[in-house]
């Protein structure tokens, strides 16, 4: 019996405190793609509306690391970040409860619904408060699917040793399956995989 294992990811754009300059700079990762299109949107609607006197700069790994943007927002580095809270686990436990396994099948505007609703929470807000960091935007992303370079996955049994990436609700459960975990970050998924 072939098993498909839906895995949801949670990506969170982030904002920090206004600063005096009319460019902020935005910390993304990899290169330009579905992701990011909202950030590249928003960016072309800023600039339009303030007729050029507000600008955002969007640097694809040029101002941090995927898994430090949340650092970077702390300490002032940029203004802006996108940022996926299983990329470090930890940081920022109380998003993390989007991540839980085995919901059920939900549309992406649901699933943007529920990320604002936990993202208006007090706790929510006070956890992202410790990096200077207020959550504007959710990027829901459709659930994800187990892809794999070995056979079919034909039993529970067929878990134990296998490399999967994914959020942490999951992971977890794949775990106790025998699966190990990567943290391997989505731009570099492709080069992993052909490198085994």
């Amino acid at each position: 019996m072939k098993k498909t294992i839906a895995l949801i990811t949670l990506s969170t754009f982030t904002v920090s405190h206004l600063a005096a300059s009319t460019t902020w700079n935005v910390s993304l990762w990899g290169k330009k793609r579905a992701f990011t299109e909202h950030v590249e949107k928003i960016a072309q609607l800023v600039d339009e509306k303030t007729n050029g006197d507000f600008k955002l700069n969007i640097s694809y790994g040029g101002l941090s690391k995927s898994k430090e943007n949340l650092d970077g927002i702390s300490f002032g580095a940029f203004e802006m970040a996108q940022f996926c809270s299983f990329y470090h686990k930890g940081k920022n436990p109380t998003i993390t409860v989007t991540e839980l396994p085995f919901s059920k099948q939900l549309t992406l505007p649901q699933i943007g619904e529920i990320y604002q609703k936990v993202y208006k929470h007090p706790i929510v807000k006070k956890d992202l408060a410790r990096w200077n960091a207020t959550l504007l935007m959710p990027t829901p992303l459709p659930q994800y699917n187990i892809v794999s370079k070995s056979e079919d996955l034909k039993s529970l049994d067929d878990f134990k040793g296998l490399r999967v990436r994914g959020p942490g609700g999951i992971m977890g459960v794949l775990g106790k399956l025998g699966a190990i975990k990567t943290g391997v970050p989505f731009s570099e998924v492709r080069q992993a995989m052909n490198s085994g």
